[in-house]
């Protein structure tokens, strides 16, 4: 099943500070498949030593960080099974009356 994937930053936590670190990057990851959209969402704490200033980081910058820092393979294989779900529900029989 194939669909396109792709990232989507909401948001990004920084320190207060004059160095404005990065803390944390919020998260989604859309999965889209003609007019349907399966995503997850999710925050990425950095660690302290891992700090990074904000200034002049691009969304490529965040995303190689989340790839790196993220199952990535199982986000990507829970995503197609919840596509496979909807696009072809299961659906049981159930007995009736016989007429």
């Amino acid at each position: 099943m194939s669909g396109n994937y792709s990232w989507v930053i909401s948001g990004i936590e920084r320190t207060t500070d004059h160095l404005h670190k990065v803390t944390a990057i919020h998260w989604r990851y859309q999965l889209k498949h003609g007019d349907t959209v399966l995503e997850e969402v999710g925050e990425h704490r950095m660690p302290p030593a891992a700090r990074m200033t904000s200034d002049g980081a691009t969304k490529a910058d965040y995303v190689a960080i989340l790839e790196d820092a993220i199952d990535f393979p199982s986000l990507q294989e829970r995503l197609q099974k919840r596509l496979h779900a909807v696009l072809h529900p299961k659906t049981e029989l159930v007995p009736g009356p016989v007429n």
